[in-house]
């Protein structure tokens, strides 16, 4: 089972990660995800343990504990796409059960206009205001 371990401090290294999982250790391996850059800021770890039974315990006893003082997040490794995007591939065939968000297409400009056709009443605006 692969667990990620969030909202650690930026200077944990692997040694205190152990110390935190010392009862979960047995052929566990420990990866600390780095940001790519200048600042090299510790986003989470990645654990894997083989037996899916020790690491679902491990979970119930180390989420929301704290490690370094502050309270860090343990839970399985969800795999999602590279685009983390509901629109995959096959994404129109999935069904969608929750309300849309957007209210209306976002690349058409609202017009707070009487007129049947707002393209026209833009045109009679700039008509009117013209000297």
């Amino acid at each position: 089972m692969d667990l990620i371990v969030a909202n650690i401090p930026q200077n944990t290294r692997i040694v205190e990660l152990k110390e935190f999982f010392k009862d979960f250790l047995k052929d566990a391996t420990f990866e600390l995800v780095r940001l790519k850059g200048k600042y090299d800021a510790v986003l989470f770890a990645h654990i894997h343990i083989p037996k899916d039974r020790i690491g679902i315990k491990a979970i119930r006893k180390l989420n929301l504990k704290l490690l370094l003082g502050r309270r860090v997040q343990v839970r399985e490794f969800q795999v999602r796409s590279a685009s983390h995007d509901r629109r995959t591939v096959g994404w129109r065939n999935k069904p969608w059960s929750n309300a849309e968000r957007r209210v209306a297409e976002r690349r058409v400009v609202r017009v707070n206009s009487h007129s049947e056709d707002p393209v026209i009443e833009a045109y009679m605006n700039m008509a009117r205001k013209s000297p």
